[in-house]
């Protein structure tokens, strides 16, 4: 099931391509909304490595994708994945009431 998935994330990832390619689009990259570039507003974080299996992570990536992939066919701006996803994500984690419940789990396992 998780290759359907990601069969037809890349299959939305190359129509919004082609959408792109047919309106002469360019994408502005590398740009915040403040207009400052990604690479400065990502180097003025502190950097916070995780450690996660690789279920996990592949999850994560996943995830990110498909966000991405909805705001693009919703005709929304991407989100750049530590700026915004991991960041919002973190803190959903943090603020979620099953957060021990969470915890222990990974403990006992």
């Amino acid at each position: 099931m998780p290759e359907e998935d990601d069969d037809e994330l890349a299959s939305m990832m190359k129509q919004r391509h082609r959408r792109e390619e047919d309106d002469g689009a360019e994408r502005e990259t590398g740009t915040d909304a403040g207009g400052g570039t990604s690479e400065e507003s990502t180097r003025s974080r502190s950097q916070c490595p995780m450690y996660l299996s690789e279920q996990l992570q592949g999850d994560l990536d996943r995830t990110f994708k498909r966000y991405n992939a909805k705001r693009t066919l919703d005709g929304d701006d991407e989100v750049e994945k530590h700026k915004h996803f991991l960041e919002g994500l973190v803190r959903a984690g943090l603020d979620h009431p099953d957060l021990d419940e969470y915890i222990m789990e990974e403990y006992e396992s």
